[in-house]
């Protein structure tokens, strides 16, 4: 169901421990290792919008209430179980002292306080990177049809110092989308503690007639 995506490639896939999604599609988890047990969580997510976007009831909020019904919740509300599930997922690492990266599509600013993705920060320690690194900048519309900033970026505050670049692309500029791809470039020595090594390529398997 859903449909969020990680990916590591080349050298820092020898630095992947666990990875998993969430049941419903909501988000999908990596964890990566650093030096002297240094645990970054890497994750990407998707929160569906504040209603159904139309009435077939084929939208991911529809397949999300029907899934949170079948296993017995007793208040299906999207929006509501996504913050209290991510909150349950993310709280461990916040008490086990790991770093947290979180992207996603949120479907919500972060300037109201009262917003789910604001709470969760809140809950947390979660800030937005964007916002503190481009603070005179003003905020690019994410959304193609919208006018906020509902994609972004948030971080343990121990990352931040290791952030190197974070911005946004323009519409349409590497992949046709209603979105904005966005990125977050790291010092990866300083977030890991030390230098990523390279792997050695795969050996060729050469091919026989069986």
């Amino acid at each position: 169901p859903g449909g969020t995506m990680i990916l590591a490639t080349e050298g820092i896939t020898g630095r992947v421990t666990q990875q998993t999604s969430d049941t419903l599609g909501r988000w999908t988890y990596l964890q990566m290792a650093g030096r002297n047990g240094r645990i970054l969580n890497f994750i990407t997510a998707y929160q569906v919008c504040a209603r159904p976007t139309n009435k077939t009831g084929t939208t991911a909020y529809h397949q999300q209430e029907s899934l949170l019904r079948t296993q017995g919740r007793i208040d299906p509300h999207p929006r509501r179980n996504f913050r209290k599930d991510l909150t349950a997922f993310l709280k461990p690492m916040k008490q086990r002292n790991e770093h947290i990266i979180l992207a996603g599509n949120f479907n919500e600013p972060l300037d109201s306080g009262t917003s789910t993705m604001s709470k969760i920060c809140q809950d947390i320690g979660l800030s937005d990177v964007f916002s503190i690194r481009h603070r005179d900048t003003p905020e690019p519309a994410t959304y193609i049809r919208g006018s906020r900033r509902i994609d972004y970026f948030l971080v343990s505050a121990s990352v931040l110092p290791c952030v190197e670049k974070c911005s946004y692309d323009p519409f349409q500029y590497r992949l046709t989308s209603d979105h904005r791809g966005m990125f977050l470039d790291f010092n990866t020595e300083m977030l890991f503690g030390n230098q990523t090594q390279a792997l050695a390529a795969l050996a060729a398997i050469p091919s026989r007639l069986i």
